[in-house]
């Protein structure tokens, strides 16, 4: 009979020292969405850069002058479109600046500061 009070008894305490440890462990991460703007879709939009970038109007006219007219037209187009393309590249690497700073930032906090803060 005391063996099984002593392996009740164990079982309790092992269950309630693993409620404890398990519940400690999933504070110490730290999600860096509370801390962070979501903001690369957000600045996209915000920006206009999700707009496609208009080809040039085709010559009305069939002359040389209006073709190269046309074929410099749509170079300036081509410069607008990868204007877009670093600009979208520099949005990502910004956000992720601000989020990795986010992170260490949150991460210094003593972990009491995290779990109840």
């Amino acid at each position: 009979m005391r063996s099984l009070l002593h392996r009740g008894r164990t079982l309790l305490l092992t269950l309630l020292s693993t409620l404890l440890v398990c519940g400690l462990s999933a504070c110490t991460t730290v999600a860096t969405t509370y801390y962070a703007p979501r903001c690369f879709t957000e600045l996209v939009t915000a920006s206009g850069l999700k707009a496609d970038t208009a080809h040039a109007a085709l010559p009305v006219e069939g002359t040389a002058g209006a073709w190269v007219a046309y074929g410099n037209q749509e170079g300036g187009k081509l410069d607008i479109a990868n204007g877009r393309a670093r600009a979208i590249n520099g949005i990502g690497e910004t956000c992720e600046r601000w989020q990795e700073e986010a992170k260490k930032k949150a991460e210094k906090k003593p972990w009491w500061r995290r779990v109840f803060g």
